[in-house]
Order: C-alpha cells, then sequence, then structure tokens
C-alpha cells in the first residue's frame, strides 16, 4: 500500500541546505578538491536556488537555434587546474598534464620542498661550567684561603661540613666557670611570704613548703578567726489577706448575729451570715406581724362595740379583713426573701468580679480528687484556677474540698 509524505517548503530547504553545506564542507577541506573561494560561490548558488524554493519559476524562453551552436568556455575547475600547471612551470620549471586540482597541489608542495636549501649543522660549543660546580669552587677557595685545607671533593654538603669542623677547630676552649651559689626560686620566695604572713597575721608557725598547703593554712586560720553568726530568730508571718477576710466575716457573724464560727472558708462565712440574716429578718417580720393583729384586733373590737350600741349587725368585716392582711403579709415576705436572695447573689458575683489570676509566675500546680485529669492551679490566696486561668473555686484545706463559685 503506497503511502504519501507532504513535507513543508521550509522543513525542505532546511533538509536540502543541511545536506549541501556538508557536502561543500567535504569538497572544501584540507584533502578537498577545491579552495575556499569556491565554497562561497557554491554557497551563494545554493542560497539563490534554495529563495526559488516555493516559487513559481518563469518559463524560459526558447532559445534560438544560432546561440546553441556557439562552443562553451572552459569551466572553473580547468581554469584552476590550468593556473597551478602555469605556476608549477614557471615557478619550479615542471611540466604537468594532470587535471586534478589536488594533486597537482601535491606537486607544487613536493617541488617547493625539494627546493629548501638543507641547513648546516651547529658547531658544538663547549659549555661552561655548572652553578654547583662554580659553588663548589668557590666552598675550596674559602678552605684554602682561610683555613689552609685543600679539598678535592665535589660534593657542597661535604665541604660546608669540613669548612664547619675547620672553623671548630680554630676556636679557643672556654674556661669552665665557677659555681655561683643560687639564690632562692620564684616558688620559694613566695612560700617564705606565705609563711611569713602566717606567722604575723594569726600567729601559726609552719614549716611547709608547698604554696597550695600554705594557702589552705591560711584559709583554715581565717575562717577560725570569723565570729559565728547568731542564727536568725524565725519571724512569724501576718496573717494572709484571706485569714483577714476570714477573721472580718467571723467577728461580724458574732457581732451582729451572736453565732461564733470556727470555719476558715470565706464562702461558707458568707452563707453564714446570708442563713443568719434571713432568720433574724424572718423573726422580726413575725414579730411586727403579732404587733400588728394585736392593734387590729383592739381596733375591730371597738367598731362591733360601737355597733353594737348604735343597733347596727355585726359583720364579718373584720374577718375578712384580717384574712386580707395575712395574706398581704404572706406575699410581702416572700418578696423581702427574694430582694435577700438577690442581695446575695450580687456580692457573690462582686466577690469573683474582683478576683482576678494573679500569673502564672504566683501560682502552682494543683490537683484533686474531685476533678481528676484535669490541669489546675492555686494561688496564695487558695484560689483554684483551670488551664484557662478562669476561676473555679476556693480550696478549704480543712474539709478538702473545692468550694465552687
Amino acid at each position: 500500500m503506497a503511502y504519501t509524505l507532504t513535507v513543508s517548503n521550509a522543513q525542505m530547504k532546511k533538509a536540502y541546505s543541511d545536506f549541501c553545506n556538508a557536502w561543500i564542507g567535504s569538497l572544501t577541506g584540507e584533502d578537498g578538491p577545491l579552495d575556499e573561494r569556491h565554497a562561497d560561490l557554491l554557497r551563494e548558488s545554493l542560497t539563490t536556488r534554495l529563495g526559488e524554493v516555493g516559487k513559481k519559476s518563469p518559463k524560459k524562453a526558447k532559445k534560438s537555434p544560432e546561440k546553441d551552436m556557439t562552443p562553451k568556455g572552459p569551466s572553473k575547475r580547468e581554469l584552476k587546474a590550468q593556473e597551478l600547471r602555469d605556476e608549477l612551470k614557471t615557478t619550479y620549471g615542471i611540466e604537468s598534464s594532470t587535471a586534478a586540482i589536488s594533486d597537482l597541489r601535491k606537486e607544487i608542495a613536493a617541488a617547493k620542498k625539494a627546493q629548501k636549501p638543507k641547513k648546516s649543522p651547529k658547531k658544538a660549543t663547549p659549555k661552561g661550567p655548572s652553578k654547583r660546580e662554580v659553588q663548589a669552587q668557590e666552598l675550596r677557595d674559602e678552605l684554602k684561603s682561610t683555613y689552609e685545607i685543600e679539598s678535592s671533593t665535589s660534593s657542597i654538603s661535604a665541604l660546608r661540613k669540613e669548612i664547619a669542623a675547620a672553623k671548630k677547630a680554630q676556636k679557643p676552649k672556654k674556661s669552665p666557670k665557677k659555681a655561683s651559689p643560687k639564690g632562692p626560686s620564684k616558688r620559694e620566695v613566695q612560700a617564705q611570704e606565705l609563711r611569713d604572713e602566717l606567722k604575723t597575721t594569726y600567729g601559726i608557725e609552719s614549716s611547709t613548703t608547698s604554696i597550695s598547703d600554705l594557702r589552705k593554712e591560711i584559709a583554715a586560720a581565717k575562717k577560725a578567726q570569723k565570729p559565728k553568726k547568731a542564727p536568725k530568730k524565725a519571724t512569724p508571718k501576718g496573717p494572709s489577706k484571706r485569714e483577714v477576710q476570714a477573721q472580718e466575716l467571723r467577728d461580724e457573724l458574732k457581732t451582729t448575729y451572736g453565732i461564733v464560727s470556727s470555719t476558715t472558708s470565706i464562702s461558707a462565712l458568707r452563707k453564714e451570715i446570708a442563713a443568719a440574716k434571713k432568720a433574724h429578718t424572718t423573726k422580726v417580720k413575725q414579730e411586727q406581724k403579732k404587733q400588728e393583729k394585736k392593734e387590729q384586733k383592739v381596733s375591730v373590737s371597738t367598731t362591733d362595740l360601737i355597733a353594737e350600741l348604735v343597733g347596727a349587725p355585726v359583720t364579718n368585716a373584720s374577718k375578712d379583713k384580717d384574712e386580707l392582711e395575712e395574706e398581704v403579709i404572706d406575699d410581702a415576705d416572700d418578696l423581702d426573701e427574694l430582694d435577700e436572695l438577690g442581695e446575695l447573689d450580687d456580692d457573690s458575683s462582686d466577690d469573683e468580679a474582683d478576683v482576678e489570676f494573679p500569673g502564672m509566675e504566683r501560682v502552682e500546680e494543683f490537683e484533686h480528687d474531685s476533678r481528676p485529669n484535669e490541669t489546675m492551679y492555686i494561688d496564695q490566696e487558695s484560689y483554684v484556677w483551670n488551664d484557662e486561668q478562669e476561676l473555679v473555686g476556693v480550696y478549704d484545706d480543712t474539709e478538702d474540698v473545692i468550694v465552687e463559685e
């Protein structure tokens, strides 16, 4: 089955250009038969031809038979080959009938090489002494002129050793020095100063030569001379704010209501005061009711007496009036109780609003059986806080309970 492939003009131009340029490069390389100028001509022709791709070429006019009869001239390669043959003949006197340009170039190169004159060999000039030989000769001269020793050694290191030995042999021997008595060393002087300090300051004589031991003895003597400090008296701490507040509530409970309480919890004391206040108010109101009833009975009996004297019938108005007054008084009592409860609630809310979280540096972690697996903190006033810094309640250490507020 046949397939038809359609290639665009641009792709065709690129493929053809790459192929032609590679072919021109191989022809004009080092071993190629063409010169660079021929490559330029070929590339110009290639560019012209590629520019015509995709364009309709104009129709060629028919040539007249007269033009077809004219003979063609020599090509560019033939002209180049003729130039090389002429150069070979005129310059080197060699005639050649070769038509290949590469062969003609090789013949020209061989003729050029054959004409070059051979170089005459250089005369061997005698070399002078090397640097090491010069240095060795200088050392031999020094050994001879200074110490009158002739040496044929060529080694520089051996000559230096000979010079050093000759120099050492010429030095006069020094007379041995008389042994002068040495003075005390720095450590001995320092040890003596410490012994003197120990004797003059603390009256202790010591023969120790070790500086560290002498320092220890001085430190021990200094410590023994220091007077012992009297132990500080434990000053009793004053009561805390909560204790003061609890004492005030106990005093109020005793002086106002005549009740003695040993409770330390502020919330419990407030509840006792509220209960005593309620009992006292109830008692006062009951006494007022009794007094009002007595006064009403006296007024009703007087009214009945007047009615009897006048001759009017005695009604049950007094009874209805008493019942109505009792209902009014009961309603008033209920209202008073509600007011008292409201006041207590207001007091407790005011206390909670006044208490603020003192900060993490003033609280300690706290655990209690009533709230297991819960992170809590307690401050110096026994207020208990949760991990969100919200007030949980007050810890009563006597009863080991958290009184929630």
